[in-house]
C-alpha cells in the first residue's frame, strides 16, 4: 500500500511534527519512485493528523486486510 499526498502537504505536517526542514522535501521523490508496483495507493491530502489512518483502514478493511488496533503501536 502506497500512501501519498502532495509535497506541500507533507512539508505542512513536517511543521506541525517540528520535524528537521527538508526531511520531507529530501525524501518525497525517492520514496515511491523505486520501480516497485503498490496493490493499493491511498491518498490522505484531506485528513489531518492524528486522522491519517483512516483512510488507510477504510481501503485496507475494504480489502479484507483489516487494520490494526487504534492503541496498537504501528510503524
Amino acid at each position: 500500500m502506497a500512501v501519498t499526498c502532495p509535497l506541500a502537504v507533507a512539508e505542512q505536517r513536517e511543521r506541525l511534527r517540528s520535524n528537521e526542514d527538508g526531511l520531507a522535501r529530501g525524501h518525497f521523490h525517492a520514496v515511491h519512485h523505486h520501480g516497485g508496483r503498490y496493490d493499493l495507493v491511498v491518498g490522505t491530502t484531506g485528513y489531518r493528523p492524528p486522522n491519517l489512518r483512516e483512510p488507510c483502514c477504510d481501503v485496507s478493511s475494504s480489502a479484507g486486510r483489516g487494520c490494526p488496533d487504534a492503541g496498537a503501536a504501528t510503524t
